[in-house]
C-alpha cells in the first residue's frame, strides 16, 4: 500500500487529496470554496 501525505479534506493517508472519496464536485481542494481552485 503507499503511502501519503495526509490528505487535506479527511487527514487519511491512503490516498492523494484530490482523489479523496470526500471531496467537492467543484472548489479548492485545499479549502472547499468554490472561488478558487
Amino acid at each position: 500500500m503507499r503511502q501519503y501525505g495526509p490528505c487535506s479534506i479527511c487527514q487519511r493517508n491512503n490516498h492523494l487529496t484530490i482523489d479523496c472519496y470526500y471531496k467537492k464536485p467543484f472548489g479548492c481542494y485545499q479549502c472547499g470554496q468554490s472561488d478558487h481552485r
